[in-house]
């Protein structure tokens, strides 16, 4: 039963964690767009207020320790 639980909270927990589905992806670019956000750069150049990065997190920022390793 514990097994059972554990599993099961592991697998909502999972399902919260997924991306938003409101952004697009704008082929042979990398990041996906929000098709409803007033852009202030044209749609081949990354705006912050609408764009999110395909790979990675927007706004992510490495712990300083964490940017020393590498």
């Amino acid at each position: 039963m514990r097994t059972f639980l554990a599993l099961l909270l592991f697998f909502a927990a999972l399902g919260t964690a997924s991306a938003s589905g409101r952004y697009i992806h704008v082929s042979g670019y990398a990041f996906k767009t929000d098709p409803q956000c007033h852009r202030t750069k044209p749609i081949d150049q990354f705006d912050a207020r609408c764009d999110e990065p395909v790979l990675g997190y927007r706004d992510f920022c490495p712990p300083l320790w964490l940017a020393g390793l590498t």
